[in-house]
């Protein structure tokens, strides 16, 4: 579960995770890994993989919703401290991370970016003008 988060909050940079809506492929791979590991997880036999037993968490579901809720609170925690931590490294300039490694993009995804953030603060006004 928490590899998958991982990834999710690692691909938006500075940015929350939420900010950036992943690729549809990414989306879709996510919700299929994350399904079916929650599904081994709940059906997997009781058996012995190299001398060390195995059971699955059909009869402990509670230990089931447990993982999944400590795995979001701490996806929540990951993602707050990257942010702190890429302002701080490029305040910094940490290993000239603010003054070397030049990732120069595209034109159409400066274009995307451009078009994402201004529909983020339309939404974001028209959300400020209905209170």
């Amino acid at each position: 579960i928490s590899d998958f988060l991982t990834l999710f909050c690692a691909r938006t940079g500075p940015r929350p995770f939420f900010a950036v809506m992943p690729a549809k492929m990414l989306l879709a791979g996510g919700v299929f890994a994350l399904t079916l590991s929650s599904i081994l997880a709940i059906f997997w036999p009781n058996s012995s993989l190299d001398g060390i037993e195995i059971e699955g968490l059909q009869s402990n579901m509670g230990l089931f919703g447990f993982v999944w809720i400590f795995c979001l609170i701490f996806w929540f925690i990951q993602d707050a401290l990257k942010i702190i931590t890429v302002r701080l490294m490029r305040r910094f300039n940490f290993n000239d991370c603010a003054t070397s490694g030049v990732i120069i993009l595209p034109q159409s995804t400066l274009d995307m970016i451009k078009k994402m953030d201004e529909e983020a603060l339309l939404n974001a006004n028209a959300k400020v003008k209905h209170h």
